[in-house]
């Protein structure tokens, strides 16, 4: 397959290039590895056409159509002997291209190197295209060997919010295909990464070579296999029906023509170390519910944009931080997190709903909530609050058993012993919560009821489904034995939700 297309090239250029090179092609040395790297490991994009020691005319016309190439593309060109040393070196990527002997006398073969690491060429056959190819490549091209993911690496990239990651099973086919992917979807936000370690393939559910999961920490795990598309277009168009989050992370590239297309703006800075992940992932779904030609909802990392927020009088202390900006009228509205509880969806939407107001009232329902006791991370028994129910109780994944009491409840005074005791049964499990919640300094959140104290419940939300709520029987035993069996009966099961 090779050799017809090197005839075809031979006769286009002996028609098309007369010249000789005139040194835009650079020849590498060869005689080790280490001397060969240190010169194309200098170089981001490198094309070049390796070739056996005894190639003749067909290498003596194919560098002249190469200077072509480097002068139009500016691409850097290049050619090197392959001897012994080289040959046992690059031996994978020869077998890659369908010549695990290498190039034979001439039928030389092309690579392409980014950083020092080499792929086979897979572009275009005629020159003229090659040298499109090449220039729209540039300096763009991701390639299995620069974006290799392994244990350290993994947990970084599948929590990356700021860009949809594809993560692929190392391959054994032509890497071009998914290098003019990346190329194309690097300017949408997405990055193509490769692993082949057993246990990071294992843990994201990459069972064979090609397969390959599409992530983004607010959108569903989407999995797949190269094997499945004819084209890299058909590849990255599923790519991007996967991409529908109505949140927009903030660039310094993209932030001036966002800011000119929409008249109202909700910003959300948010710190990636504090876990603001299930707080986006609610915002995400009050943007998609409240989405209009002039609104958009975007977010940024909170550090980049720290001097802003303290010119404007905001604190940076705790995040998230939720900013409304109406860009014709430079005007702005920050939501309060003194007075109400941003991991609260029903007031987080409230908020929203009074600021795409022509004229927000700027008003929402007070509400009663005790302050939060500064141990309560640290304690096996939470204290759950009005402000805090949100970030306690509605979190993704997790199990909350709780008791509502009040002070003047004798019932809820003798419960107390029992729902220690499960407070302490469940303590080292993220996934359980066991709180009690004070209705006498307390308002209740929204949607919740109860008849009569004590009134155990539990709130539950398992993965992707709204949170649910199952209440004590009347005639349950409200001892540690009875509070233990209904909550193991009806907590989230293990796995029900994405797990790294």
């Amino acid at each position: 397959r090779i050799a017809p297309l090197l005839l075809f090239l031979v006769l286009f250029f002996l028609s098309t290039v007369t010249t000789n090179a005139s040194g835009n092609v650079k020849r590498f040395p060869n005689k080790s590895v280490k001397a060969f790297l240190k010169q194309v490991a200098k170089i981001d994009t490198l094309l070049v056409s390796a070739r056996s020691p005894k190639c003749g005319i067909i290498c003596t016309t194919v560098d002249q159509a190469l200077d072509h190439v480097a002068r139009e593309s500016k691409i850097h060109v290049g050619t090197v002997e392959i001897n012994d040393v080289l040959l046992s070196h690059y031996q994978n990527t020869f077998k890659l291209a369908g010549f695990p002997e290498g190039p034979q006398d001439n039928v030389p073969l092309f690579l392409i190197f980014k950083l020092g690491y080499p792929e086979p060429y897979a572009g275009p056959a005629d020159f003229q295209q090659m040298i499109t190819f090449l220039r729209d490549l540039g300096g763009e091209v991701y390639t299995s060997a620069r974006n290799m993911v392994n244990m350290e690496q993994k947990h970084k990239v599948v929590e990356d919010m700021w860009h949809t990651s594809v993560i692929i099973h190392n391959t054994n086919f032509n890497n071009m295909f998914l290098m003019r992917a990346g190329h194309v979807m690097k300017k949408d936000g997405v990055v193509l990464y490769f692993s082949k370690t057993p246990k990071v393939v294992r843990t994201l559910g990459l069972k064979k070579d090609g397969d390959f999961l599409i992530n983004h920490p607010l959108q569903k795990r989407v999995h797949g296999s190269i094997s499945d598309f004819k084209t890299f277009r058909q590849f990255i168009n599923f790519v991007r029906s996967h991409m529908n989050t109505s949140l927009r992370p903030v660039t310094g590239k993209n932030a001036v023509s966002i800011f000119r297309a929409y008249e109202k703006v909700f910003v959300a800075f948010v710190d990636n170390a504090n876990d603001d992940v299930p707080f986006l992932s609610k915002l995400n779904v009050i943007a998609a519910e409240k989405k209009a030609p002039n609104v958009v909802f975007v977010y940024t990392e909170v550090q980049k944009m720290q001097p802003y927020l303290i010119q404007i009088g905001v604190s940076t202390e705790h995040t998230p931080i939720l900013l409304k900006l109406e860009t014709k009228s430079s005007t702005r509205a920050v939501f309060d997190n003194q007075k109400y509880d941003i991991h609260n969806a029903d007031q987080l939407k409230l908020w929203i709903e009074d600021q795409l107001l022509d004229e927000p009232t700027h008003q929402m329902n007070a509400v009663n909530s005790q302050a939060e006791p500064q141990d309560n991370e640290s304690r096996a028994l939470k204290v759950v609050t009005n402000k805090n129910w949100g970030r306690m109780v509605s979190s993704e994944g997790r199990t909350a058993f709780v008791v509502f009491t009040r002070p003047d409840c004798i019932h809820c005074l003798n419960l107390q012993g029992a729902l220690e005791q499960l407070a302490e049964a469940y303590a080292n499990d993220d996934s359980v919560l066991v709180g009690k919640f004070d209705s006498s300094v307390n308002d209740l959140p929204h949607g919740v009821s109860v008849q009569g104290y004590p009134t155990i419940q539990i709130h539950k939300n398992c993965g992707n489904d709204k949170t649910k709520t199952v209440q004590f029987p009347h005639n349950g035993e409200r001892t540690f034995e009875g509070l233990k069996e209904f909550l193991e009966k009806n907590q989230c099961e293990h796995g029900a939700h994405d797990e790294l």
